[in-house]
């Protein structure tokens, strides 16, 4: 049987993730919230206990030149609760010195933790305690089972996420996709423990391949919860991943465990925090189904000599296997590291077969580097925002969306969903029909309110133009398609797809590189050197991560253009329906049908040939009814849709789009010029979910439902606003966009290039940057982030590394004491609790 390991890894570290997520069935010895309800002794309030939630080895100190500190004097290798007393201090660099102290910006904790190449076993646990992090089961002890929507990509960290790491871009790539979890946190009062049972479904719908579905149970049981003298607090989780045998040639309907996992604290009779971690899944498991092409084994023992981290020492080990399909060749690697720290220095030594030392590393736990993964914006000052009144600290808060349920006329399954401004995300089900009715879920309980979904062919993108002087892209790196490659004079230069180039001190853009798409994402090949050549008014058309996309230079001007980009609503204002679009270039014929998409040679059939009278455009009309936005060919009447078209055979399988409308043909002298009018449209049709705008609006009333967009900047870099001290940017543009929930996106991403294949974002933003839109000011705060330690060989002196520790053994993981069968229902259907959010 094949499985995918990578896919496979992350389904079920994202679920096992929500595992330790634990994060806080908060209360007790170091609590959270609490209910008066079930289980309780009399009116006496029970709180939950504070579990971890996050782990790093070590932690940074704070050093004299850097900007982050944690103030709980950082612990060693630890599982440590930033926030109360482990919140990290706002590294501010202005503007927040009058915010009040109960505002949301100084109370909202920041989470960091450490990672080092020693520290790999532990980048499933850390992603559990992101996901958990979504639960707010601290809140929620007694109030029975609920179901929390998480958003397991926001936890995938380490990894490229810069737009042009996806081939085939769309301008709805952002849209949510949600898993569904069951929770259910229970203590019987303040003196036994808590245990939380937690049943997280596959959420990996959209990954394909022969994967079957994987489900996981955690359980855990909690006797004392994080402290000051107890930072690890006492607790035992246990976790199995389960398939059904049926999809591995087994008995249908019998469950088979295809992971498990074990993470306690340790009572090692000395007063020392310590704690263990194992995990074993795929092939490497005692008794695991034949043919499977993947397997690993993780490990890690740790133990602080003091309750603050000042020293410690630590032992991991990661062991891997992965067979080929395609040749049956077998991958398998093995890595054990033994680690101590002291108060101002980390020393890691690789071991050989675990025993023979053969390679070492010191590195300093006073001098680091921070990444930031997720942001949090906050109002600058008092004032009013989308219509309601906001406090200076206040943190910003958009309407996203709500969930329903649907009832699926043709199988009679009930599903659950969410929808919002990027669309809607339906559990178990890739889309809704035109026309279905949905009823918003109530969180009181009440009956919810019918809504009807509407589904457009296509999807409308406003560009509005945005110049900067040529200069600023000095030393960036673009990607270019249009170079003529039989003018560079490389070997095979035919093979790249594209190409990198950057722009020199004399203002002309350079090729350094070819582009092509391997299994993995983009490939780079380092090339010579070739100037591109224009002649005086040829467009050169780039890509940019940095600013969002699309840059168009003319050659002989001073200055470039870029776009930022906005999904048309139905009920946008900017637009009404009969208004007209006039367009020159790359025009979508309308009617369009499968067998015109049959017969083509190429996707350009598909368009009308290009106009190169500037006063004989195509004219297309936006047609707005019934929650629809639709585009109309003006040539033949019809509708411009590739909604229901196979479009594979012409490699649209991302769908196909128009270039540039207008809205008017005024001030144009040059049909080029709709490329860099201040304000242009897009179409873009196809059979994805992302191709298309779906809407729902008031089943009795036809009222639209209206979210709030991303707050969306062209971002100036400044002197002082990098996190790490790095000014090389200062000058440098991005579009950045924010959609609430620590989601601030638009930097690109770059290769940490130290052997570690990490990837972090190419700006780190300092706490108190200022962010301006739409006339408001908004703080940024970083909630989320990693840190690496930099080195400082010969530095570590006299530290060293023990082989006294031992790690645990599969035979230390408990068995979950409850089925997937045992799953319980909610009394009440909608989520308590979305992506953190309690509702």
């Amino acid at each position: 049987m094949r499985y995918q390991p990578v896919v496979y890894w992350r389904r079920l570290a994202a679920a096992s993730a929500f595992i330790i997520a634990l994060s806080g069935c908060g209360g007790g010895g170091g609590g959270g919230g609490g209910s008066t309800d079930g289980g309780n002794t009399g009116d006496e309030e029970v709180s939950g206990l504070t579990m971890p939630d996050s782990v790093s080895v070590v932690q940074t100190r704070q050093s004299t030149d850097t900007q982050s500190s944690s103030t709980s004097a950082d612990g060693g290798f630890q599982i440590s609760r930033l926030g109360g007393d482990g919140t990290l201090e706002p590294m501010t660099v202005a503007n927040t010195g009058a915010l009040p102290d109960d505002s949301d910006y100084r109370l909202d904790p920041q989470r960091a933790h450490v990672y080092d190449a020693s520290m790999e076993s532990l980048n499933m646990v850390n992603m559990i305690l992101c996901l958990m992090d979504q639960t707010e089961a601290e809140n929620m002890v007694n109030a029975g089972a609920y179901y929390a929507l998480v958003d397991e990509n926001k936890c995938e960290k380490g990894q490229n996420q810069s737009s042009s790491a996806t081939q085939g871009q769309s301008s709805a790539g952002n849209g949510k996709q949600y898993n569904r979890w069951v929770i259910e946190s229970t203590r019987a009062d303040n003196a036994s423990p808590m245990r939380v049972r937690i049943w997280v479904p596959d959420g990996g719908g959209g990954d394909g391949g022969d994967d079957p579905s994987q489900n996981i149970m955690v359980q855990v049981t909690a006797t004392e919860g994080v402290s000051a003298d107890n930072p690890f607090g006492a607790f035992s989780l246990d976790y199995a991943g389960v398939v059904d045998a049926g999809d591995v040639g087994g008995t249908p309907g019998d469950m088979l465990t295809m992971m498990v996992g074990h993470l306690a604290t340790v009572d090692n009779g000395l007063a020392k925090p310590q704690f263990e971690f194992v995990e074993v899944a795929g092939s490497k498991m005692d008794g695991a189904p034949a043919g499977l092409d993947f397997g690993f084994d993780q490990r890690a023992a740790v133990l602080l000599d003091d309750a603050e981290g000042s020293s410690g020492t630590a032992r991991t080990s990661v062991d891997e296997e992965y067979t080929d399909p395609e040749t049956g060749t077998l991958y398998s690697e093995s890595r054990t590291y033994d680690t101590a720290f002291n108060a101002t220095h980390f020393k890691r030594v690789k071991l050989d077969n675990e025993s023979s030392q053969t390679d070492e590393a010191c590195t300093s736990r006073e001098d680091f580097n921070s990444y930031v993964w997720r942001y949090n914006l906050y109002h600058a000052a008092d004032g009013s925002f989308d219509g309601e009144t906001v406090a200076a600290g206040e943190r910003v808060r958009l309407n996203s969306g709500f969930p329903f349920r649907y009832q699926d006329p043709q199988s009679g399954d009930t599903l659950d969903g969410y929808v919002g401004y990027w669309g809607v995300w339906l559990n178990g089900q890739s889309t809704l029909p035109d026309g279905a009715s949905v009823e918003r879920l109530s969180f009181d309980g009440a009956e919810g309110t019918p809504y009807t979904v509407n589904v457009s062919d296509g999807r409308l993108t406003r560009r509005e133009a945005v110049q900067k002087p040529l200069g600023s892209l000095t030393g960036d790196t673009l990607e270019a398609w249009d170079v003529q490659h039989d003018t560079l004079g490389y070997p095979g230069e035919a093979g790249y797809e594209s190409w990198v180039v950057t722009l020199n001190a004399s203002n002309e853009f350079v090729i350094v590189q070819g582009l092509t798409w391997g299994e993995s994402g983009p490939e780079y090949t380092d090339v010579a050197p070739s100037t591109v050549s224009l002649t005086n008014g040829e467009q050169l058309w780039l890509w940019s991560d940095a600013l969002g996309g699309d840059v168009v230079y003319t050659a002989g001007e001073s200055s470039i253009t870029f776009y930022s980009h906005a999904t048309v609503m139905p009920n946008d204002a900017t637009l009404a329906s009969g208004d007209m679009l006039y367009c020159y270039d790359r025009c979508l014929m309308g009617g369009l049908t499968q067998t015109q998409v049959d017969n083509a040679t190429s996707s350009t059939e598909l368009f009308h040939p290009t106009a190169n009278d500037v006063a004989s455009p195509y004219t297309y009309t936006v047609q707005i009814s019934g929650g629809k936005l639709s585009l109309v060919d003006n040539a033949n009447g019809m509708a411009v849709s590739a909604a229901d078209l196979d479009m594979s055979g012409l490699d649209q399988d991302w769908g196909i789009n128009t270039g540039n409308m207008v809205p008017s043909t005024d001030g144009l002298s040059s049909v080029w010029d709709v490329y860099a009018a201040p304000v242009s449209y897009n179409w873009e049709t196809g059979g994805n979910d992302w191709n298309r705008v779906v809407t729902v609006s008031d089943a009795s009333t036809g009222t639209l439902a209206d979210f709030d967009q991303p707050l969306r900047f062209a971002y100036e870099v400044e002197t002082g606003d990098d996190r790490n001290g790095d000014d090389s940017r200062a000058g440098k543009t991005f579009m950045l966009e924010y959609g609430g929930n620590g989601d601030l996106w638009g930097f690109p991403w770059v290769d940490s290039a130290d052997g570690m294949n990490r990837w972090y974002p190419a700006m780190n933003l300092a706490d108190g940057v200022v962010l301006s839109s739409g006339g408001n000011d908004f703080l940024v705060k970083a909630v989320d982030m990693e840190q690496t330690l930099q080195d400082a060989p010969g530095e570590c002196g006299t530290l060293a590394v023990s082989d006294s520790l031992t790690l645990p053994a599969p035979d230390d993981i408990g068995t979950v004491a409850f089925a997937w069968s045992d799953m319980p229902t909610p009394a009440n259907e909608a989520p308590a609790v979305i992506e953190g959010e309690v509702q």
